[in-house]
C-alpha cells in the first residue's frame, strides 16, 4: 500500500537542493538528500538518509491543473487559490521512507507558504513542523506476530495410562512432580475427534460428570479402573451414564448372563432392554443367542436382537 503527502505551493517559490536542505538543518531535522536532487527537474525515485539510515521516496512534480484532473479532486482546486504546483511525495511500505517523505514535505511547505495535503488523512495537515518532529520520533510499528505454526508438545513425555475406556484415558507422567491428563474422544469413523481435554493435579478431584449434549459421560475422579465396581452396579445405571456400557463391555463373558437377564426382565424400561441387546452384539457370546432369538420378532425389540444376533455369527 502507498502513502501521498502532497505541497500545493507557487512554483516560483520552489528551493534549490541546498535551500531546501538548509531549512531542513534549521528545522532540526537529520534528513540528508542526495547531492544530485534536482527538485525542479527530478521525477522518480529520490534517495536520501535519515538519522545516517537510508531511506527515500518517489517525488512527483507537476502544475496544479493536471493534479486536480488525475486525481479527480475539483472541489479542492478553490482552496488552492493562486497556488499552480503540486509536488507529491509517494512511499511504499517502510517506515523510514515515510519518516524523510514526511519531514521533506512539511519543510517544503512551510518554507514556500504553501499547503500540505495528505492523502492518508484526506485532509489538509495543521501544525506541519511539530507533526512531522512527533512523526520522525515514533517507533516503527512492531511486525504482526509470526502465524502460530502446529508444534509438538513434550513429544518424548513419559507416562502411564492410569484409567483407560472407551471413550475416557487418564495419562500420568512419569516426573518427579506428576501431571495428569484426562482425555474424552468422539470417534466418528474414520473422524477422531478430542471433544473435551483436561490437565489436573495428581490426586485431586477431576471432571465426576460431563455433559455433552444430551449424553452425561461418568469419569472416575481417581483412574480406578472399570472392574473395581460390581458387574450389578453397572447394570444398575445402563442407559443412564456412558461409564456403566463401557464396564459391561470390558467385564465380557461375566457380563452376558446378567445382559441377558436385563433383556428378559419386562419390568426395566424398553430403552435399558435396547441397550442390554447392543452390548450382547459387542460381546460376540454365543450364550447369548438363545435370548436375541426369543425377542428377534418382538415388535419393540426385535430390529436391534436382529442386528445383535448378525454378530454373533
Amino acid at each position: 500500500m502507498s502513502v501521498t503527502e502532497t505541497v500545493f505551493l507557487l512554483r516560483a517559490k520552489l528551493p534549490t537542493r541546498d535551500e531546501w536542505q538548509r531549512a531542513l538543518t534549521q528545522h532540526g531535522f537529520s534528513l540528508v538528500f542526495h547531492p544530485e536532487f534536482d527538485p525542479a527537474r527530478d521525477d522518480g525515485y529520490v534517495p536520501c538518509t535519515l538519522a545516517d539510515a537510508d531511506a527515500g521516496f518517489e517525488y512527483f512534480i507537476q502544475d496544479i491543473e493536471t493534479y486536480v484532473a488525475e486525481q479527480d479532486c475539483s472541489d479542492r482546486r478553490a482552496q488552492l487559490g493562486t497556488l499552480d504546483t503540486a509536488v507529491s511525495f509517494v512511499t511504499r511500505s517502510r517506515f523510514e521512507d515515510l519518516q524523510a517523505a514526511m519531514a521533506a514535505a512539511a519543510v517544503l511547505a512551510t518554507t514556500s507558504g504553501g499547503l500540505l495535503w495528505s492523502d492518508e488523512a484526506g485532509d489538509f495537515v495543521d501544525n506541519l513542523l511539530q507533526a512531522a518532529r512527533d512523526f520522525c520520533k515514533a517507533e516503527p510499528p512492531r511486525p504482526p506476530p509470526p502465524p502460530v505454526e502446529p508444534h509438538p508438545i513434550a513429544a518424548d513425555l513419559a507416562a502411564r495410562c492410569v484409567f483407560r475406556g472407551q471413550a475416557m484415558t487418564i495419562l500420568e507422567t512419569n516426573e518427579a512432580t506428576p501431571q495428569r491428563f484426562t482425555i474424552k474422544l468422539a470417534l466418528r469413523e474414520p473422524e477422531v475427534r478430542i471433544v473435551a481435554l483436561w490437565k489436573h493435579a495428581v490426586g485431586s478431584p477431576t471432571v465426576h460428570r460431563l455433559r455433552v449434549g444430551g449424553t452425561l459421560h461418568e469419569l472416575d475422579s481417581k483412574g480406578i479402573p472399570a472392574s473395581a465396581r460390581p458387574i450389578t452396579t453397572s447394570i444398575a445405571e445402563l442407559g443412564r451414564t456412558e461409564i456403566a456400557t463401557r464396564e459391561l463391555l470390558e467385564a465380557g463373558a461375566a457380563a452376558v448372563i446378567p445382559l441377558c437377564e436385563v433383556v428378559i426382565d419386562a419390568q426395566h424400561s424398553v430403552e435399558m432392554r435396547r441397550m442390554a441387546i447392543m452390548i450382547l452384539g459387542q460381546l460376540r457370546d454365543r450364550r447369548a443367542a438363545p435370548t436375541l432369538e426369543t425377542f428377534a420378532s418382538d415388535a419393540e425389540l426385535g430390529a436391534v436382537a436382529r442386528q445383535a444376533l448378525a454378530k454373533l455369527s
